[in-house]
């Protein structure tokens, strides 16, 4: 089974004190590639935002809808695999000061 394109979002959030804390949980396969992303927010603002490629593996339950135990497990800041975009962008931010 080969799909085009496939997606899948979770989103899961709590109110406090008017802020908003919780993750959001997306993955989406386009053209046989697809990658896995994690944002978590806590107090109103983004602490981590980071991406992981599936593997071939990964593609193949995803497009049948097998479960996965731990399919988000190396989806987590301080993995090697794993792009943390949050990161790179104040990198950048600071590069342009000087």
């Amino acid at each position: 089974m080969n799909h085009s394109f496939f997606e899948s979002n979770t989103v899961q959030y709590s109110m406090v004190n008017g802020k908003k804390s919780g993750q959001e949980k997306h993955v989406t396969i386009k053209n046989g590639k697809g990658k896995k992303k994690i944002k978590k927010i806590e107090n109103g603002k983004v602490i981590s935002n980071v991406s992981v490629p599936l593997t071939s593996e990964e593609l193949e339950k995803a497009q049948k809808n097998v479960f996965m135990p731990d399919f988000w497990g190396n989806c987590n800041p301080g993995n090697a695999s794993c792009t943390i975009h949050n990161a790179s962008k104040r990198k950048t931010k600071k590069q342009r000061r000087h």
